[in-house]
């Protein structure tokens, strides 16, 4: 499941560089947020009769928006930095994505162990047998995850005003 969505997002890297050179900046990387945000909405409505393939469609789509996105939000922040700290600042760049990938992790297993619990209490499926009322406690806890997810990156939005379309140009003429 997890196989293709990391072959689309490794051939969209080199893509999201193609569409930045001949398209606005920003343009792309919003683009990519609204693919980001449509497939993390869909992840977040799956049921227990979802298929392999939807949900390989969904991340796939997915991982394309990060593919998308990511060089181009790197060279950005790259363009910013004075030439003689880009050593620095690319060591920052992986440090920080080290650490904000930890600190995901864990908080969202902490709140899809929270959800779990929380399902569970309140009977989610008590109508169903025992192995389809687990099924459905974790596909309802997947969701609420990946909803809380959703609602983060709909507060990343609105930093996308603030890219330039011309990164190289914002570290010349400013």
């Amino acid at each position: 499941v997890l196989l293709f969505p990391s072959l689309v997002m490794a051939l969209a890297s080199p893509i999201a560089g193609k569409l930045g050179g001949k398209f606005s900046v920003r343009g792309v990387i919003f683009i990519a947020m609204l693919i980001l945000l449509g497939s993390t909405f869909e992840l977040s409505r799956f049921t227990l009769t979802t298929t392999v393939a939807g949900v390989s469609l969904w991340l796939s789509l997915r991982y394309a928006g990060i593919g998308l996105m990511t060089p181009l939000i790197n060279n950005f922040g790259m363009a910013a930095v004075p030439q003689h700290l880009v050593g620095h600042a690319s060591s920052m760049i992986g440090w920080t994505r080290q650490v904000i990938s930890t600190l995901s992790v864990s908080i969202f297993t902490l709140i899809y162990s929270l959800r779990i619990m929380y399902h569970t209490a309140n009977n989610m499926g008590a109508t169903l047998n025992s192995a389809d009322a687990q099924r459905q406690i974790l596909c309802s806890s997947i969701n609420n995850v990946t909803f809380y997810s959703l609602i983060i990156l709909i507060f990343c939005v609105p930093i996308i005003y603030f890219f330039k379309d011309d990164p190289l140009a914002r570290k010349t003429n400013g």
